[in-house]
């Protein structure tokens, strides 16, 4: 597993002890036919029938926001633990915050206060940001025109100008009245 997020194209090669270079996996994010969805990461599998020594070569080209790939070498049942517990959280996560979002919304629609609005809107924006960044959204597009993992960057910044609308409201910042330092 190669720990990034944003992969635009990644291959990897085996080299044998005698030089031989054999290209074992194509883990690219727009790749289809990737072997193992995995949230947040990227995963492909390595099959050798008998026992073996030799060098993993792995290409990552990432356009925007590169980071140095650390590499983990799981068993695949310990990968099946972890894809297990990732791909769950990450589905929980943003359904809780989808879920949370449109809650919000309805108070917003039935009381008209502003801080609910906001809340919504900084939930439900999270919620859609990792989603985006998680990969998941990308699982779910039959396209492969475009990275959408890259879709969460520039999310975000919209979900914090609302959560800081919510915080304005929550603690009433418009009112004079109220200090927040005094109790």
């Amino acid at each position: 597993m190669p720990m990034a997020n944003f992969v635009d194209s990644g291959v990897a090669f085996w080299q044998d002890e005698y030089g031989t270079m054999t290209l074992v996996a194509d883990f690219s994010q727009l790749n289809k036919n990737s072997q193992a969805y995995l949230a947040h990461r990227q995963a492909f599998r390595l099959n050798f029938t008998e026992s073996t020594s030799g060098y993993l070569w792995i290409y990552i080209k990432a356009k925007l926001y590169p980071t140095p790939a650390n590499i983990v070498i799981q068993s695949e049942f310990g990968f099946s633990q972890t894809q297990l517990k990732i791909n769950t959280f990450t589905v929980l996560s943003v359904s809780v915050m989808l879920t949370l979002a449109l809650m919000a919304f309805v108070v917003y629609l039935r009381t008209k206060h502003f801080v609910a609005f906001y809340c919504a809107g900084y939930i439900g924006l999270h919620g859609i940001g990792w989603a985006f960044a998680s990969g998941l959204i990308q699982s779910f597009l039959s396209s492969t025109l475009m990275n959408t993992t890259y879709g969460g960057i520039y999310i975000f910044p919209f979900a914090i100008a609302f959560a800081s609308y919510f915080a304005f409201y929550l603690f009433d910042l418009k009112n004079p009245k109220i200090g927040l330092l005094e109790v």
